[in-house]
């Protein structure tokens, strides 16, 4: 992640800046075209969203509260982030 809506679902989640988003509910997540893949189907549009994330070398999970759009930009140097 290089961007967090401070007030979001994401960050109220514990995602922070510098995580790596690897997976969403049972999707891997290796490109920002399957973030928006998994981000679009029908089954993520309400709910609790479990994700997987990597920080300090290890792969941490936790659910943040999908309601509204989700922005998925591509990041200048390192990727993309996810902006809610």
């Amino acid at each position: 992640m290089t961007a967090l809506n401070a007030n979001g679902p994401a960050a109220k989640a514990g995602i922070r800046k510098g995580d790596i988003l690897v997976g969403l509910q049972q999707y891997e997540t290796i490109t920002l075209d399957n973030v928006t893949f998994v981000l679009n189907l029908p089954e993520m549009a309400a709910g609790n969203v479990p994700f997987f994330i990597l920080r300090s070398g290890q792969v941490r999970q936790g659910s943040s509260c999908r309601s509204g759009p989700w922005s998925v930009v591509r990041g200048q140097k390192t990727g993309s982030s996810i902006v809610r």
